[in-house]
C-alpha cells in the first residue's frame, strides 16, 4: 500500500512540475490611470496579470533570487525579464469589475520548459581543457589555467563574452571544479577536466562593467612653455536595453544600444510553432527613406527588402494595395524552420533626433492562415498589430 501511495505521490509531483500554465485575473481602477487610452489600460492589465502569474509559473526559482547591485534591486530586473517570457494562450478577456470604475482582465498565462530552464543551474563542461603559455612561470600555470577555464566556460555558452574579466566571470560561474589534471612536460601543457555551472538568466542580464567616470581627454597646448595645457572633455552617450514579447507561435526579442549618434538594433524572432514560411518586419514612422540606415542585414537564409515612402504595400484591413507612408524593412523566409531564429540587424543614424520609433512585428503563414506577433494592439501602415518600441537618447 505504501508503495502505491508513494508512486501516486511521485506521479502527482511529475505532473505538477510539467504544468506551466495558470489563469490569472487582474483588475485596476480607471481613476488611478486617468488620461490613459483603452489600449494603454489593456496593456497595464495584461502586464499586471503576467507579474502575478510568474510566482506560480516559476515559483521559488525567481522569488528566492533577491540581490542588490550598484544600488539596484536585481530581483526586479529578473522579474521584469520573466514577465517578458510569459505567454498568453488565446485572447485576453476584458470586462467591467464588480466595483465602480473597475475594469478587469482574465488571461491564460503559460511558459515553456525552455523558459524554466533559464532560471535553473546549467552545467558546462570542458572535457579536456589544455593551457599552454610559455610566458607564464611554472609556479603560476595552474592558477592561470584555471582563470582561462573560467572564461572558456562562459565563452562556450555565449561567445560574445570572450573578453570578460576574471572577476566578472567568477560572478557568473557557480560550483567550479577541476579533475583529471595532468602536466605534460614535453609540450608544457597543463590539461584537465573543468566543470562549472551557470544560470542562463544571469548571463543574459549581464552587462560589461565599465567605468562611467572615464572620459576621453584631448590636450590642447597653446604655449607649451609659459601656459598650462587646456583639457577638453568629450562625453559619449551610451544606452542599451532588451525588450521581450511572445505568444504561442513566435518569441521576440529586440536589443538596442546607442553609441554616440548611432543606434545598433538587433531584432530576433524565434519560430516555436512549426516549419512554415514567414517574416520579420520593422517600420520607422519618422523616416521616409533609407538614408539614415547605415547598415542592414538578416539571416543567411532570409531575403531582406527595404520599402521607402510611396512603395506599393498590401494593407490587410483595407484588403488592397496602398502606397507606403514611411520606411519599412522586411526579412522573409520561404521555409522558416521550427526553433530557428530570423533576424534583422541594423545601424541607424539618429543625429539630431531625440528618439527613434520602431514598429516591430512578425508573421507565420500557413496557406491562408496567419499567426501574428503581436496578435493585437496598435497597428502599422499595413493594418498589422505591432510592438512599438521608442528608443530615447
Amino acid at each position: 500500500m505504501k508503495f502505491f501511495l508513494s508512486f501516486f505521490l511521485l506521479l502527482g509531483n511529475i505532473y505538477a512540475i510539467e504544468k506551466y500554465e495558470t489563469i490569472k485575473t487582474s483588475c485596476i481602477q480607471t481613476s488611478e490611470h486617468s488620461g490613459k487610452s483603452q489600449k494603454q489600460l489593456k496593456d497595464i492589465l495584461i502586464k499586471q496579470a503576467k507579474r502575478e502569474a510568474i510566482g506560480e509559473l516559476y515559483g521559488s526559482l525567481i522569488l528566492s533570487k533577491t540581490d542588490v547591485k550598484d544600488g539596484k534591486l536585481v530581483s526586479d530586473e529578473i522579474k521584469q525579464k520573466a514577465v517578458g517570457s510569459v505567454r498568453i494562450k488565446g485572447n485576453p478577456k476584458f470586462y467591467n469589475g464588480v466595483n465602480f470604475g473597475e475594469i478587469c482582465s482574465d488571461i491564460n498565462a503559460y511558459i515553456t520548459k525552455k523558459d524554466l530552464e533559464k532560471y535553473s543551474l546549467k552545467q558546462m563542461t570542458l572535457q579536456n581543457f589544455c593551457f599552454n603559455d610559455t610566458t607564464v612561470a611554472t609556479k603560476d600555470i595552474k592558477q592561470k589555467a584555471k582563470e582561462k577555464a573560467y572564461r572558456e566556460i562562459l565563452t562556450k555558452y555565449k561567445p560574445s563574452l570572450k573578453n570578460i574579466s576574471l572577476s566578472q566571470a567568477q560572478e557568473l560561474i557557480h560550483d567550479f571544479s577541476i579533475s583529471n589534471d595532468k602536466f605534460d612536460f614535453n609540450t608544457g601543457s597543463y590539461c584537465f577536466k573543468a566543470v562549472g555551472s551557470l544560470y542562463p538568466y544571469e548571463v543574459e542580464l549581464y552587462k560589461p562593467q565599465t567605468n562611467k567616470n572615464i572620459q576621453q581627454k584631448v590636450i590642447v597646448q597653446k604655449e607649451p612653455i609659459q601656459k598650462p595645457s587646456y583639457i577638453i572633455e568629450k562625453k559619449q552617450s551610451k544606452t542599451s536595453d532588451k525588450i521581450y514579447f511572445s505568444n504561442d507561435y513566435l518569441e521576440g526579442k529586440v536589443l538596442y544600444e546607442i553609441i554616440g549618434d548611432k543606434v545598433h538594433i538587433d531584432i530576433l524572432i524565434d519560430n516555436v510553432y512549426r516549419n512554415l514560411k514567414g517574416g520579420v518586419s520593422v517600420s520607422f514612422p519618422q523616416l521616409m527613406n533609407s538614408r539614415k540606415i547605415i547598415d542592414a542585414s538578416s539571416n543567411k537564409l532570409s531575403k531582406l527588402d527595404i520599402y521607402e515612402k510611396n512603395r506599393k504595400l498590401w494593407n490587410t484591413e483595407l484588403r488592397k494595395v496602398i502606397r507606403s507612408s514611411y520606411l519599412l524593412v522586411e526579412s522573409w523566409q520561404s521555409s522558416w524552420k521550427k526553433y530557428k531564429t530570423q533576424s534583422i540587424s541594423m545601424i541607424v543614424d539618429i543625429e539630431r533626433m531625440d528618439r527613434l520609433i520602431l514598429n516591430v512585428r512578425s508573421v507565420l503563414v500557413n496557406k491562408k492562415q496567419q499567426s501574428l506577433l503581436p496578435a493585437f494592439g496598435e497597428k502599422d501602415q499595413q493594418g498589422f498589430p505591432i510592438k512599438q518600441i521608442i528608443i530615447k537618447r
